[in-house]
């Protein structure tokens, strides 16, 4: 039996691509203008303002997104144990 995942095209869903490769593909279309968007993913003076379930903070941020950059920060919560987040 042959699926999509054999012989993928341009007919193929992107998200069964993505799955072929082993990547993960995202989309979602926002109001706003692209280099807000781009700022909110990239500021680490912005990503806190919006990042994250409501009630926590991000005391640590440090964001480089330059290929090879960092990005690296702490979430934290009264009644749960802190989360940190650290990748390239």
């Amino acid at each position: 039996m042959s699926t999509a995942m054999d012989n993928p095209t341009s007919e193929t869903p992107r998200a069964a691509q993505a799955a072929a490769g082993s990547a993960l593909v995202l989309s979602r279309t926002f109001d706003a203008p692209r280099s807000a968007v781009f700022a909110a993913w990239t500021d680490p003076e912005a990503l806190p303002r919006w990042f994250g379930p409501r009630g926590f903070a991000l005391p640590v941020c440090r964001l480089d997104p330059r290929p090879g950059g960092e990005l690296h920060f702490q979430l934290t919560f009264e009644e749960h144990e802190d989360v940190w987040v650290k990748g390239i």
